[in-house]
């Protein structure tokens, strides 16, 4: 069986190369059940990349986006990123897909509610020293953070100090630190009145 579903999960990722088909495959209730496959083999990382890779792909279009969230996904990706400590490539995946969706300003706001902003600073924290997974956070984070109540809850959960950490190890990346630095200002940036 597990042999099958992450089969499964890869074709819809290669398949859905195309809005056409990514539609089609919203339509047709994908979102929903990769959204279980996540719920019901936690257990298995093969799988978890697979059906992550599938839902980043899926999750590049609007209609998809209000799809997931309504099948649960801000909490059901938000419990990913806690329970598969170490996968990078997971990390990288979970965080790209919240930005996908968090592009859209209705969702930014749910993300939040659910613990996004406190989660995200974690990883920064114990993956700090990893570019590659602290890109990807730092560009939900950047979606994020231009929700008034998620920038007060990314200040809270120590998003500023983390941001300068990885800055500070990160120097000589001049794209990545570019990034972080508009995060970073975006954060500190007082909502106007």
């Amino acid at each position: 069986m597990k042999v099958f579903v992450r089969l499964l999960c890869s074709s819809i990722f290669n398949l859905s190369g195309n809005d056409s088909n990514k539609y089609d495959f919203g339509q047709a209730g994908a979102c929903v059940h990769l959204l279980a496959v996540l719920f019901t083999h936690d257990a298995n990382s093969g799988i978890y990349e697979r059906a992550c890779s599938a839902i980043l792909s899926l999750s590049t279009i609007d209609s998809n986006k209000e799809l997931f969230v309504q099948a649960g996904a801000c909490e059901q990706l938000l419990a990913v990123l806690r329970s598969h400590s170490g996968n990078n490539y997971i990390y990288k995946t979970v965080c790209t897909t919240i930005y996908n969706i968090t592009i859209t300003d209705e969702y930014k706001g749910r993300f939040g509610e659910v613990g996004a902003c406190e989660q995200l600073v974690t990883l920064l924290r114990i993956h700090s020293d990893k570019a590659e997974v602290c890109d990807e956070v730092c560009d939900a984070i950047l979606c994020l953070s231009s929700n008034t109540k998620n920038k007060a809850q990314l200040g809270k959960a120590g998003a500023c100090a983390q941001l300068e950490v990885v800055l500070q190890q990160h120097s000589s990346n001049l794209d990545f630190c570019g990034n972080a630095r508009k995060e970073l200002d975006k954060i500190k940036r007082k909502p106007k009145m």
